[in-house]
This record gives structure tokens, sequence and C-alpha cells, in this order.
């Protein structure tokens, strides 16, 4: 298993960009000073290797500053999935994680977080605890989608929106 040490002797944290530098040049591909890692085009994040496994870099760089891993899930704070800057970063349980989404997730017909068609108008709704909580109708999607956003910041204590 990776721990702090091997980590704090592979990379040195930037605690401007949140970018883990590195210290080795594990291949010809890698020189020391790059950028460790690359962007993963399904989920968004960067990805690094160590010992031919690949890491989530922003569980890296928690576990550089704080030496430990997170307990929970590691929250993007302003929703930049590749803001690692260790302010950016909250280790978090996964209900608070989703409570910070800020874009609609890929089987919405909209994409509008929150938001859908309903007849004429638009219906807002937002799930808690389990369970939905209509929010209403609107003429617009745009009504629709302050009531969300009004209802998220109330009612999602994990949302920093």
């Amino acid at each position: 298993m990776v721990n702090a040490a091997l980590v704090r002797t592979l990379f040195r944290y930037d605690q401007a960009t949140g970018d883990l530098i590195r210290l080795t040049a594990p291949t010809y591909k890698n020189k020391v000073g790059d950028i460790a890692g690359c962007v993963n085009v399904a989920t968004g994040y960067r990805t690094v290797k160590i010992r031919c496994v690949g890491y989530p870099a922003h569980r890296l760089v928690w576990l550089h500053v704080h030496g430990v891993w997170p307990a929970h899930e590691i929250d993007h704070i302003n929703g930049n999935k590749l803001d690692n800057r260790i302010e950016n970063l909250r280790d978090v349980p996964h209900q608070v994680n989703v409570q910070n989404l800020r874009e609609s997730t890929s089987s919405s017909s909209t994409g509008i977080l929150g938001v859908g068609p309903h007849g004429d108008r638009w219906r807002a709704r937002i799930l808690l605890n389990g369970r939905t909580k209509y929010l209403g109708r609107f003429k617009t999607k745009e009504q629709a989608m302050a009531a969300y956003v009004a209802a998220k910041r109330e009612l999602h204590f994990g949302c920093t929106l």
C-alpha cells in the first residue's frame, strides 16, 4: 500500500497550483519537475501511477499534506475536478459529496440540475434524505433553476454554490 512517506519521496506538492511535481523519473517519458499523472477523460480527474497502480491525484495530495489517507471521499469544493489545492479539498461522506454537484448527470433529459419539463411548464425538485421533494412548477426554466438553487443552498449543507 502506498503511504505518505513514499508519496513525499516521489512528489513535491505545489501549494499554489495543487499539482504533484515529480522528484524522480520512473520512465523515459517522465522527467524530474514534470506535473505527475494525466487527466482521465472518462472521469475528468487527474490520475497518477505509482508502482503501476493508478491513484486519483486529489487523494494523493490529501495523503501528502495530511499524512493519512482520507477517511471518506474527497470533494472539490469549487466543483473543478482538476483544482487540487488543499484548501479546495475536503474529506466528506458520499452523501455530502453529492450535495455539492454543480452539473446534471448524463441521464438528465434537460442537462439542468434538478429541473425538468412538465407539460408546458418546468418542474423543480430536489432529493433530501433519499426522498424527492417537489419545489413547484414554473413558467420558465430560469425560475425553476432559481427555486432549485435556493432549496439546495438551504437543504444541502454540503452545497457550496
